[in-house]
């Protein structure tokens, strides 16, 4: 046989850019880098997370990338075309053509191969990117979908978040699965075990002590679609029109430990006056940034709320928002906020 099945020989051969690998060969290395993510997935989907799960998968995915990529070459190489191409792979819905026409074509006619400068760059980027992949154990990307913690995070905000290695603690955001759908969703943690939590007339009461709120402006946006849900932003001047100045009353909210952050009210609502929320053991109560359009734990699961959330739904704490896009998918990086590339979360 012209090309080795033999596991080892393959995984090594994906170090050595310049073979060429057959149609068998690209289909079995691309199912062996499928896999990892979906057992991910499928653990996910089923509510298992655990660390040390995650971190085998993600090892194993990093061990492999370069192989990986290397292989895509070797199929470029055995075709005969230029082995720029293997960029085809990160460009959305071209991806998946071109994976097909690798796996399906015939072998092309033997062009000489040669070991090139551009191909030691090649594979030097392959590394450092293989590298990245191997931090995912302390780091997890979030991609927020909705303005419930508007004004620190925006709706197309890619936010880096770090895997929860302690307790949680009132006063800092966390992104967290929800207690129902699993889905991942981010909110600020207001009380922890134990704690009482109120609103009265739209100020945060936690163990009988106010909250400090202080006025800090205004938030401004424009009125149209938000995000992948499509949603339009709610004002506190009025009912105005698409693409008009869409304005709400900012403040700054302090807790008794000295934590604040700003906080989004849009006007009276019935979120503003809630009865006393005991949290229960192995809970925390979460509220979202953007008071009156934040469905958190102020609303009952079967409400569509959040209510308590188990501490171990909790995923991480977010960091700094790497970059932003005003449109539904964060691969849309022509539609980028400049503004937002590394800024930091209060």
């Amino acid at each position: 046989m012209y090309f080795s099945l033999n596991p080892i020989k393959l995984f090594l051969d994906g170090f050595d850019w310049n073979g060429r690998t057959s149609r068998r060969q690209l289909g079995i290395v691309l199912f062996s880098g499928i896999l990892p993510s979906s057992i991910s997935a499928l653990l996910g989907y089923i509510g298992y997370d655990a660390l040390w799960a995650r971190s085998l998968l993600i090892l194993f995915a990093a061990l492999f990338f370069i192989p990986l990529v290397g292989h895509l070459v070797r199929r470029i190489n055995d075709l005969g075309w230029n082995g720029w191409l293997v960029w085809l792979v990160v460009v959305p819905y071209v991806a998946f053509v071109f994976l097909l026409v690798l796996l399906f074509k015939s072998r092309g006619y033997k062009r000489p191969i040669y070991s090139t400068l551009w191909r030691l760059v090649g594979q030097v980027a392959t590394a450092v990117v293989a590298l990245v992949m191997l931090t995912g154990v302390f780091w997890r990307p979030y991609f927020v979908i909705s303005g419930a913690m508007k004004p620190n995070l925006l709706v197309g905000d890619y936010v880096i978040t770090t895997v929860f290695t302690t307790d949680p603690e009132v006063g800092e955001m966390t992104v967290f699965r929800h207690p129902v759908s699993g889905i991942p969703t981010v909110s600020r943690v207001i009380g922890i075990e134990g704690d009482s939590v109120q609103m009265r007339g739209g100020t945060l009461w936690i163990n009988g002590v106010e909250a400090e709120t202080a006025s800090d402006g205004f938030f401004d946006e424009v009125m149209e679609p938000q995000g992948p849900l499509g949603l339009l932003p709610r004002c506190t001047n009025g009912a105005v029109g698409q693409f008009a100045n869409c304005r709400k009353t900012q403040e700054r909210e302090t807790l008794s430990n000295g934590v604040g952050y700003p906080i989004l009210n849009i006007g009276k609502t019935a979120l503003d006056q809630t009865g006393e929320f005991t949290v229960p053991e192995g809970h925390v109560f979460v509220l979202g940034d953007n008071r009156d359009n934040a469905a958190d734990s102020r609303i009952a699961v079967g409400a569509g709320g959040t209510g308590f959330v188990p501490v171990e739904n909790l995923i991480g704490h977010p960091l700094f928002v790497l970059y932003s896009v005003s449109s539904a998918w964060p691969w849309a990086i022509w539609t980028m906020r400049v503004n937002r590339i590394f800024v930091g979360i209060e």
